[in-house]
This record gives structure tokens, C-alpha cells and sequence, in this order.
């Protein structure tokens, strides 16, 4: 019996110290990914469209899309561009070209305010967003405006319009609110979001009435 019991335990603490020899320590984790473009506006590629006028910075290639309607018994193309998603940060340039010019102090006030209005109309809820900073703009010598909105704590969204004689420009960005766990969230975005809209730059004839 005592011969058995010894067996056994030699056996015992041969699979043991086996296993401690042959056991090999795990691979260590593989690093982080890198973090996206989106979060440094100073690597962004710019990017040129002579035919709207202007140029911008954004992460990556951005989507083109071009609708046509009747205004005023006229023709009206509508540019957009746009980069993103929702996740993280939506980027949208809207180019309209309208048949008269609204590039007049009576005129400039009232168009933007009820352009304004139009705007956050037809994406939100009035219920639902709270503006949070308007002040009007100039941008070359362009009379414009920027605004910030909340909508529902959730997400900011920031819109600067740019009137350049019968030309219009309306560049918004949407991001989420300020988390402190979140990289790049301080002031709601505010690097990543004005990084985008202080970028444009109005090129060619665009820059004249």
C-alpha cells in the first residue's frame, strides 16, 4: 500500500512540476490602436472645390452629392459635402447660389435669422435644442453668422453661415458633449468642431460680390 501511495505521489508531483516547466507565459496584449484623425484638425488634408469657391480641412474624403430645384421660377443647384458619422463627429458643407445677392446691411439680419430658424426647423424639435452662443461673423469681409446648439444633452451641434453676395454657405458639425472619460470631448469638441469650421477658406472669384 505504501508503495502505492509513494507512486502516486511522485506521479502527482511529476505532472506538477511538468506543467510548471512546460507552461509557457501568455503573449502580451497587443498595443492600442493609434487615435483617428479625427481628433487632431491639424493633420487633416485639405481639400479644394473651385467650382463652389472654397476650399476645407477634413480627417479623411468626403462624400459629394448635388440636387437641383426650381426657385423662384429659377434653376437652383445645391453643392453638399459631407464627411463622418454619428458616432463621433458628422462634417457638412451646403453651397447654395440664389438668383439675387442678400450682401446688404438691411438685408444681411433678417436673412440669416430666418435662415436660421429654417434650418433648425427642419432637422429638430424646437423642444428638443437649446441654443446655447450666436454671435454674427466676418469672414473675408463676409457678413455671417455662428451658432452652437444643444439637442436634448446628447449632442452640440455648431453652424457657421457665410453670405457671399448671391452665394451661400452653411457649414455645420455635429458632436457629442463634453465626457470626462472621453478623448478630446473638452468644451464639447470644441478643438475637433472649430478645427473643421475655421478652416474654409472662400478661393477664386467666390470672395467677390
Amino acid at each position: 500500500m505504501k508503495s502505492i501511495l509513494y507512486s502516486l505521489l511522485l506521479s502527482i508531483l511529476f505532472c506538477t512540476t511538468g506543467n510548471r516547466s512546460f507552461a509557457q507565459s501568455p503573449p502580451p496584449p497587443p498595443p492600442p490602436p493609434p487615435p483617428a484623425k479625427d481628433y487632431f484638425p491639424e493633420s487633416w488634408q485639405e481639400f479644394s472645390f473651385p467650382e463652389a469657391g472654397f476650399k476645407i480641412k477634413l480627417p479623411g474624403e468626403p462624400k459629394r452629392a448635388i440636387k437641383e430645384r426650381e426657385a423662384n421660377g429659377a434653376r437652383q443647384i445645391i453643392s453638399n459635402i459631407s464627411y463622418g458619422n454619428a458616432s463621433f463627429a458628422a462634417y457638412e458643407v451646403i453651397f447654395t447660389e440664389y438668383t439675387q445677392s442678400f450682401e446688404d446691411a438691411q438685408r444681411v439680419k433678417t436673412f440669416l435669422d430666418g435662415y436660421r430658424e429654417g434650418v433648425l426647423a427642419s432637422l429638430f424639435s424646437a423642444a428638443n435644442c437649446r441654443i446655447k452662443s450666436e454671435s454674427d461673423i466676418s469672414v473675408d469681409g463676409h457678413p455671417g453668422r455662428i451658432i452652437q446648439v444643444e439637442l436634448e444633452k446628447k449632442k452640440v451641434v455648431r453652424m457657421k453661415t457665410i453670405i457671399v453676395g448671391k452665394k451661400l454657405y452653411t457649414l455645420m458639425v455635429i458632436t457629442g458633449v463634453y465626457s470626462p472619460m472621453t478623448m478630446g470631448a473638452e468644451n464639447d469638441y470644441e478643438k475637433t468642431a472649430m478645427g473643421f469650421l475655421d478652416s474654409f477658406k472662400l478661393i477664386g472669384s467666390a470672395d467677390k460680390k
